[in-house]
């Protein structure tokens, strides 16, 4: 990608704002414009505006408040798993057939609707508070396979 000062063509700009949001938490369109204009690009509101919207980037909630997110060329349910465990999961604990799963205030929800949007053998089901997640397996085994899976997705 070549960036020069002033003009960029709009697949090399969505690029770098791509490689922008993926490096720091961005929280509104003036952070992202006062990002490109740090490398020598200026657009306007509305170029942002429509930027967004093309990529397009998602608004998501993190440990560091709601920023801007892309989430890449569409993927296996796995790997989107993988993705929304890494950003919010804070710890996991196992017993028996049961998972734990701690994140940030108010991303248990989302991170238990994709673990239950995931087929995950040998997951039983989920429930979620605001916190915590409890990932319940078929058996105790299970449990064992379930966890070390889930360590696997979180990157442990």
């Amino acid at each position: 990608m070549s960036v020069q000062t002033g003009r960029i063509n709009k697949r090399d700009r969505h690029e770098l704002i791509k490689t922008i949001v993926a490096a720091k938490p961005i929280k509104t369109q003036e952070e992202l414009t006062a990002a490109l204009a740090e490398r020598g690009i200026g657009v306007t509101q509305g170029t942002i505006s429509r930027d967004i919207a093309e990529i397009p980037l998602q608004k998501t909630r993190t440990l560091s408040g709601i920023v801007y997110h892309w989430q890449g060329p569409v993927q296996g349910p796995a790997q989107g798993l993988a993705r929304a465990l890494r950003e919010s999961v804070i710890s996991l604990t196992r017993s028996e057939n049961l998972g734990l799963l701690k994140t940030g205030p108010g991303m248990a929800t989302p991170v238990a609707v994709a673990l239950d949007e995931t087929p995950l053998e040998p997951k039983l089901g989920t429930v979620a508070g605001d916190d915590t997640i409890l990932v319940v397996a078929k058996s105790t085994p299970d449990g064992a396979k379930l966890y070390e899976l889930l360590q696997e997705l979180l990157g442990l």
